[in-house]
């Protein structure tokens, strides 16, 4: 990755997270630890899937328009449902975070839909582009991105099952 595009899909992942603090506005029930599990492997597999897509992008097999589509085509429909569930998720996530003093780092729905809208915007151009190597940047920047919002999702987890797994109710997540 090139360091100007390893400084914007941080800078990405941490305006997220930025605007997105304390955005809860779901009157969920607050999740418990196996959903936090639940979603953190969500995380983690959103991570592979999109690892594999920038790999099957960059790849030598990757030599048409045609090939590109199929790719994008079936990664979309893996990715897509692993950030819907998510999505489906999040506001029990968030509302555990605001229930352990954590309100300030609820922002699980708002990764999940920025997530969803990644996805969107990538979708609107895959294997669209001009030439092969361009799709290929575009792909590559995509799954970046995807992956950076799968760590920062998975991080927060971690901060989640640290509150259920020993801290008394008086700390922070």
């Amino acid at each position: 990755m090139h360091i100007v595009q390893a400084i914007f899909v941080g800078a990405t992942a941490f305006a997220t997270a930025t605007a997105c603090t304390g955005s809860d506005k779901s009157s969920s029930a607050p999740s418990t630890a196996q959903d936090i599990e639940a979603f953190e492997q969500l995380g983690a597999e959103v991570d592979s899937v999109a690892a594999a897509y920038r790999a099957d992008m960059m790849g030598s097999a990757m030599s048409a328009v045609e090939t590109c589509r199929d790719v994008h085509v079936q990664y979309d429909a893996d990715v897509r449902v692993l950030v819907g569930q998510m999505g489906d998720m999040s506001g029990g996530l968030d509302a555990f975070m605001g229930a352990h003093r954590g309100g300030d780092r609820a922002d699980m729905a708002c990764v999940a839909a920025d997530m969803l809208s990644e996805i969107d915007r990538h979708h609107a151009v895959a294997c669209q582009l001009a030439d092969l190597p361009a799709d290929q940047s575009e792909a590559a920047h995509h799954a970046d991105v995807m992956i950076s919002y799968a760590a920062h999702s998975m991080d927060r987890s971690e901060q989640m099952m640290q509150a259920v797994e020993g801290m008394d109710g008086d700390s922070e997540p």
